[in-house]
């Protein structure tokens, strides 16, 4: 009766399952454990031993559970894993207590709290995880609360503190949750109430606090600390760039001393609108307000760049020095900037280049930052390239774009170059061609052909322009003829050609000439960024042939004979 029940619940598409795996049987004929046993094996197969035993030595606390779902999730997959050994008595022992003690130990994501239970001589698993949550987990969320519940903020009670700065006991935050077991254990154990770094005011967040390097944290540090000697601090261990004393101190000593801790509104002080410092609107005189550019050839490409004396180095940003095509490697650096807002940004290189200005050279180091930043010149390179403001000045009558090459696109190209770009038939200079006979060749006559009426006119119009620029010129007698062939245009015009095949070119010497193949070609053409195309206005008639060359070209044209 059990079977029957169990095949009218199960609906149409479980019941041609089911029919499909027990066939040719027919399901009423089966008992109901035999029916249920091959739905469960169908529908929901167990997993197999090694993969229940992966999975649980892959269970870890998660981010933002408890211990006691971290528990939960243990004794969950450990059901199927099957951890036995068999035993003198030929039966087998479950050793799954041992297990799930070494996978809760070592899944734990507080490293405070594994420490704690190493340290213990506990070994059931039970109250080891009693004295996790209990007597750790418990009293760390306790004092979190009761250390909340004495902190008095800045906006309940305006009181001004001072910080005492003889103390060497400075708890260091963590900082993206990459700090070490070490660190963050005695962490958890002091119990001095100082505040905490913050890497990133300082400017070194993500950097290691040994050498400096932003690939990797101190804890990942290969550099010999002994090596490491910082200058302004003297001390050995780190760099300068990452000195936390010398970055503290430059922050208090940059930090305004307030008299009050009143602050006055806008509308108290009457300030109608706020300018930032570096803008060029301002009341004073627009031209005075102006930054100075200065543009400079690296790589003996020019670039426009700010000449900024309040900046060290010399900065681009990464588009517009892949514009330069500068084809060397950037080097790492070691360095971090700082811009007048407080924010920190990383280079993303530097390369050393060529830069020259009015006859003065220097192999300065060229930082590529980001895009988005402007191109800075600083005082380093001012003095070494001997820039003097005055001459850059927007006010003096000197312009900048009289260092910079003023062709930006294709139309000023053909402003410069007008005589490339004339619609008329150039002369290729000191090159003039003569054309060899074979031994014992003889003039070749072929007659005219015949020029369709409806063309006559077109064609004579494209005579009279090659004679007036003195590319033909007419032949009253002559022993060599080949016949005039026209071919229309697309535009309506008309293409004038000859017929050298019909006797000319069987009787001249071959020169031989080695062209490169298609496939040579390509190659040479790679790691190029740019590609000109070149279209000569009637490219064949630039080349000038000798007197006895152009006598075995005459053309017999429907009119006269042209040479």
């Amino acid at each position: 009766m059990k079977n029957i029940i169990l095949l009218n619940s199960i609906g149409a598409s479980n019941y041609n399952i089911l029919a499909a795996l027990i066939a040719p049987k027919v399901p009423n004929e089966l008992p109901y454990d035999d029916l249920l046993k091959v739905l469960e094996n169908h529908l929901a197969p167990k997993r197999s031993c090694l993969a229940s035993q992966h999975c649980f030595l892959s269970t870890y606390q998660k981010q933002d559970s408890s211990i006691s779902d971290y528990v939960a999730d243990l004794r969950r997959d450990i059901a199927e894993c099957e951890f036995t050994v068999a035993c003198e008595c030929n039966k087998n022992v479950s050793v799954a207590d041992i297990f799930l003690r070494a996978q809760f130990i070592r899944g734990i994501k507080d490293s405070w709290i594994k420490e704690q239970i190493l340290q213990s001589e506990l070994t059931d698993f039970n109250e080891i995880v009693d004295k996790a949550i209990d007597a750790l987990e418990t009293s760390k969320i306790d004092c979190r609360e009761l250390s909340k519940s004495n902190t008095t903020g800045l906006e309940d009670i305006n009181k001004i503190t001072k910080r005492n700065r003889e103390s060497k006991n400075v708890k260091i935050s963590l900082r993206n949750q990459n700090t070490n077991q070490k660190d963050l254990s005695s962490n958890y154990r002091r119990k001095t109430k100082k505040p905490f770094l913050d890497f990133e005011k300082l400017g070194i967040n993500n950097l290691c606090l040994c050498c400096g390097n932003n690939s990797h944290l101190s804890r990942e540090c290969r550099s010999n600390p002994n090596l490491l000697k910082c200058r302004e601090c003297k001390s050995t261990g780190h760099v300068q760039n990452v000195c936390i004393k010398t970055l503290l101190n430059a922050n208090r000593s940059n930090s305004p001393k307030l008299a009050t801790n009143y602050a006055k509104t806008y509308q108290d002080i009457g300030v109608n609108a706020i300018v930032d410092i570096y803008d060029n609107r301002t009341s004073e005189s627009a031209a005075d307000a102006m930054k100075y550019f200065i543009s400079v050839k690296i790589e003996n490409r020019y670039q426009k760049f700010e000449d900024d004396t309040g900046a060290c180095y010399m900065l681009i940003p990464h588009n517009q020095f892949k514009r330069l095509g500068i084809k060397k490697q950037l080097e790492p650096t070691g360095i971090a900037f700082r811009s007048y807002t407080e924010d920190v940004f990383l280079p993303l290189g530097k390369v050393r280049v060529k830069v020259e200005h009015k006859g003065h050279v220097s192999f300065p180091d060229l930082y590529i930052v980001a895009d988005g930043f402007d191109p800075l010149l600083g005082r380093v390179w001012v003095r070494h390239l001997k820039i003097n403001l005055n001459e850059i000045d927007q006010n003096t009558d000197n312009d900048i774009q009289n260092e910079i090459s003023s062709i930006q696109n294709i139309t000023d190209i053909g402003k410069h170059f007008p005589e490339v770009f004339e619609q008329k038939v150039g002369c290729a200079p000191n090159f003039t061609i003569k054309l060899k006979l074979r031994d014992g060749a003889e003039p070749s006559y072929t007659p005219k052909r015949n020029v369709p009426y409806a063309l006559r006119e077109k064609v004579d119009k494209e005579l009279d322009s090659l004679e007036a620029a003195g590319i033909m010129s007419k032949s009253i007698t002559s022993d060599w003829r080949s016949p005039l062939v026209v071919i229309p245009k697309g535009d309506g015009a008309v293409r004038l050609c000859v017929d050298y095949k019909a006797g000319v070119n069987d009787i001249l010497m071959n020169v031989n000439y080695p062209i490169k193949k298609i496939d040579e070609v390509l190659n040479s053409l790679r790691d190029s960024k740019y590609f000109c195309k070149l279209d000569l206005f009637k490219a064949y008639l630039h080349l000038q042939t000798d007197e006895e060359s152009s006598i075995i070209q005459t053309i017999s044209t429907h009119r006269e004979h042209i040479k």
